[in-house]
């Protein structure tokens, strides 16, 4: 999930791609969370605020 200006936020999907990945790539939008799509199609949040989520 991107911020792109204060309080409006879109999403994107990757495929194979890291977080590293995604945070050096797009330096345009500021990342705030990292999530995965589960097999239920429920999403699981991964990482947000520059932390991995435990």
């Amino acid at each position: 999930m991107y911020e792109i200006q204060e309080g409006v936020y879109k999403s994107a999907s990757y495929e194979n791609a890291s977080i590293n990945e995604r945070l050096k790539n797009d330096r345009i939008f500021l990342a705030k969370a990292f999530y995965i799509l589960n097999d239920d199609l429920t999403m699981t949040l991964i990482w947000k605020e520059g932390e991995l989520i435990k």
